[in-house]
């Protein structure tokens, strides 16, 4: 979807001023940045130079005494370098990365979203609950670690909606030869986009739709592990053959999912899934539940990279509109059976 062409406009008189300072805020710290890098590689020079001394060693072996030698002038200064490095990260780099993507996020981004739509809000700091994520069944688990941001929510015609980036990492212990406890690494379970909307249609149970593609290539097989899933509710088959072959549907009441799942709203859904990839859903308690999987988060900046130019604000609306665009695309706003 290509932005607004009052885009232009809203961008010469809205965002230039914003960006222009933020761009001055950005260079000024990415300069110090370099400016730090060149200082440790000279310091790292002359440290070495002025301290090169070397070490001699006699070791014993079958053949006689072996003598062995080497220099021990640039360790030092590769130890004094990562300490400096370390404490400038945490103590100066940090607070002021953070402090620059809270101004761009409350600045940058709100103004376009409200550019968007005068109806849609934004809070950088919070999104969709992890009590929501569970609630969809969508996902077995939340992890152990639950991360979520960037919340956009608001009404898109007669349909509230609300979408933020979610995050969820499973911690994996890694034990040492000898049983030991070893290093902790965080496994991503998912990373994308949570979006939940009004449901155009009333319903009482839950039904899942899956993209199950690691059972279906099982062919037979795969069908009985669907069948056998009791963390599931019931399979049910749908007549769409294309649907069939890109989703697996579970259902407490197989009745209402033939109700909710309509030829035309699977046909809806399988563009969706053309246009935004693996996507998955839910229905239940009366919303839709949309899990959107992503490499990168939704509004984050990268802050060795100009921020003035016109495109690069642009994304962020195209962004915007990629998600806010469900609505239309599912027919969300259709209020024609006994939903206003």
């Amino acid at each position: 979807m290509k932005p607004t062409e009052s885009f232009h406009s809203f961008y010469q008189t809205t965002l230039t001023p914003i960006v222009n300072a933020l761009e001055w805020e950005r260079k000024e710290m990415v300069k110090k940045i370099y400016m730090a890098g060149a200082a440790a590689v000279i310091f790292m020079i002359l440290y070495g130079t002025i301290n090169q001394s070397t070490v001699s060693e006699t070791q014993l072996g079958p053949n006689g005494p072996t003598q062995y030698s080497y220099s021990g002038g640039y360790s030092g200064a590769i130890f004094y370098i990562a300490i400096a490095g370390a404490l400038g990260y945490f103590f100066w780099y940090r607070p002021r990365a953070k402090k620059f993507r809270s101004r761009f996020k409350n600045e940058v981004i709100r103004s376009i979203i409200k550019h968007a739509d005068e109806n849609l809000e934004y809070n950088p700091e919070a999104g969709i609950s992890i009590t929501d994520f569970i609630q969809s069944t969508i996902f077995d688990t939340a992890g152990d670690r639950y991360l979520c941001e960037d919340l956009v929510s608001g009404k898109i015609g007669s349909t509230t909606i609300r979408f933020s980036d979610v995050h969820t990492q499973r911690k994996k212990e890694l034990k040492g030869d000898d049983g030991a406890p070893g290093f902790k690494r965080w496994v991503t379970l998912f990373k994308g986009i949570i979006f939940i909307a009004d449901f155009n249609k009333h319903f009482k149970g839950r039904t899942t739709v899956l993209t199950d593609q690691a059972e279906k290539s099982l062919g037979s097989l795969g069908t009985f592990f669907q069948k056998m899933n009791a963390q599931r509710d019931p399979l049910v088959k749908m007549e769409n053959t294309d649907f069939e072959k890109a989703f697996v549907v579970y259902a407490s009441d197989a009745v209402e999912a033939h109700y909710i799942l309509t030829p035309s709203l699977m046909e809806r859904m399988l563009n969706l899934r053309s246009r935004l990839g693996n996507v998955q859903f839910a229905f239940y308690n009366s919303v839709v539940f949309i899990s959107i999987p992503a490499k990168n988060d939704l509004f984050e900046t990268n802050i060795f990279r100009p921020i003035t130019a016109q495109p690069e604000m642009e994304k962020y609306l195209v962004q915007l509109q990629l998600f806010t665009g469900i609505v239309e695309e599912l027919n969300l706003n259709n209020r024609i059976w006994t939903k206003e």
